[in-house]
């Protein structure tokens, strides 16, 4: 088992007192089944898809009859996630097709789904606080640039430049001479980005990671990812910030949403394609609770009650069943009487 203690840190996220009867904010979910059409699937849950099937019928971008995200079943979760596939010179009848993105920009390619400001479950307004949960897995061998890569995003809504550029990601790329997955925040008063946390790729790839992320809005507002190995519940990643910038101008002061699937860089005039190769990324279980993040703490779930389970202690530490607080176990907190 592969464990990065450098990495780990004491959450501070704030807390209400134990003894408080819990207040359980309502859920809002997507979980593939192997049978409701993908894309249906996912707008019934109230998200929306940005692939080269919905895109405009350009040369470069002209791959509009392949299904861009699918289901399959995966053996090592029992059931069906989803396949989220972007092309390099894949070959289609007499053609090879390298997948776009929308608009004018033709410099890079984008297979990714994000929350709609229809479902105002699914996004967070200045003040209000969101938690994103969900499974993913990056290929083993995947392959970078030291461009962006990202998988995952927290972006202001709408058009204007003040919300042009994300405010958290999680991006692969390369940094000298590793590949690295770091999670990054984009400050909105004009400083440079920020770097967070940073892991070598190869600690996520070809295995199951659970992503629990919690933030705030507001401009002194607060921030929260783990990353665990999903099925044995060992920490990879932990980012906790008080007092950050999670912020955007928009018509209604400040709101937020999340994006999910593989957006990267081809460098101008496509400079970095021969470096890249098509990829797959699988996404599961999405899952997202609004409210504030003392619900995260329960007693028992059900899903976490092996006793034999590998648990943490909020410092990243190893414990045994005797150790009374809290504990960390498959990616969830934990009270532990």
């Amino acid at each position: 088992m592969r464990t990065h203690p450098h990495l780990l840190s004491i959450l501070l996220l704030p807390l209400v007192p134990l003894s408080a009867p819990a207040v359980s904010p309502a859920t809002h979910s997507l979980k593939a089944d192997g049978t409701t059409e993908t894309y249906r699937l996912i707008s019934e849950a109230g998200f929306y898809t940005e692939t080269s099937a919905n895109m405009s019928p350009d040369a470069f971008m002209g791959h509009q009859h392949y299904n861009h995200i699918s289901q399959i079943h995966d053996p090592s979760l029992d059931g069906y996630v989803f396949a989220f596939d972007i092309h390099i010179d894949y070959p289609e009848g007499d053609t090879h097709v390298t997948d776009g993105n929308k608009g004018t920009l033709i410099d890079r390619q984008r297979n990714e789904i994000k929350c709609m400001s229809s479902q105002p479950a699914t996004v967070a307004k200045s003040g209000e606080t969101i938690t994103y949960t969900w499974k993913f897995m990056l290929p083993e061998g995947m392959l970078t640039t030291s461009a962006f890569c990202h998988i995952h995003q927290i972006k202001g809504m709408g058009d204007s430049q003040a919300v042009a550029h994300p405010v958290f990601t999680l991006t692969c790329r390369t940094s000298g001479k590793r590949q690295v997955l770091q999670c990054i925040n984009v400050p909105y008063e004009g400083a440079s980005n920020v770097n967070l946390a940073q892991i070598d790729l190869s600690t996520v790839t070809g295995r199951w990671i659970q992503a629990r992320e919690t933030f705030t809005v507001g401009r002194h507002g607060q921030y929260s990812l783990t990353l665990t190995d999903a099925l044995t519940g060992a920490m990879i990643m932990n980012v906790d910030k008080s007092d950050i910038e999670v912020w955007r101008d928009t018509d209604d002061l400040s709101t937020l949403r999340g994006k999910w699937g593989i957006y990267r860089s081809l460098g101008e005039g496509l400079s970095l394609k021969s470096q890249l190769r098509s990829e797959r990324v699988l996404f599961a279980d999405f899952e997202i609770r609004k409210g504030d993040p003392e619900s995260s703490i329960t007693e028992t779930p059900a899903d976490c009650r092996d006793d034999n389970g590998p648990a943490y202690n909020l410092a990243g530490q190893p414990v045994d069943n005797n150790y009374h607080g809290i504990i960390v176990r498959k990616g969830i907190k934990i009270l532990n009487r």
